[in-house]
């Protein structure tokens, strides 16, 4: 019977399988880049909102642009009753499948969940920033025995989350 070998394997060391202009990381130096910025630049400066613009817009906000952005979120926080049905029958799973159920459902809201345009995506994103703490928050509250708390439109992304 003839002898067949494994082909040798080689590591992935200079691939480069991807690139974006949201984030780079160099482990070695030690250094996070997020939307051109070192993380150090960013962290406890900046409000996640404001991050956010950063990744999905390319920029740092202006305050109209900042207050714009907060009421979009705001306005997309309510989840579903249907999705939070979801939600309250999921007690017995970890925190991450009750969320990767309702994100799944939560296509269903979109205006156009077939669409494929940077308005639509950029939509989606929003709508699922804005959601999955209400969903987690809902979800961690409801194992404890307790009601959720409606997401407030007064509050900041993470204070409302909170």
């Amino acid at each position: 019977m003839p002898v067949t070998t494994m082909p040798e394997l080689h590591s992935l060391d200079g691939i480069v399988a991807t690139s974006t202009r949201l984030s780079h990381v160099d482990g070695l130096g030690g250094e996070l880049i997020i939307g051109g910025y070192q993380l150090k630049e960013l962290a406890g400066r900046v409000s996640f909102e404001e991050v956010a613009h950063l990744l999905w817009f390319g920029v740092l906000p202006g305050t109209d642009e900042l207050i714009a952005l907060r009421r979009q979120m705001a306005a997309r926080r309510v989840v579903p009753e249907s999705i939070m049905r979801v939600v309250r029958s999921a007690t017995a799973t970890p925190p991450i499948d009750a969320l990767r159920q309702a994100c799944a459902m939560l296509s269903l809201d979109l205006a156009d969940a077939d669409a494929i345009t940077p308005a639509a995506d950029l939509d989606a994103a929003m709508m699922l920033t804005a959601r999955f703490p209400t969903v987690v928050a809902a979800h961690a509250r409801i194992t404890a025995g307790k009601e959720p708390i409606a997401p407030r439109s007064d509050l900041s992304h993470a204070a409302n989350f909170l």
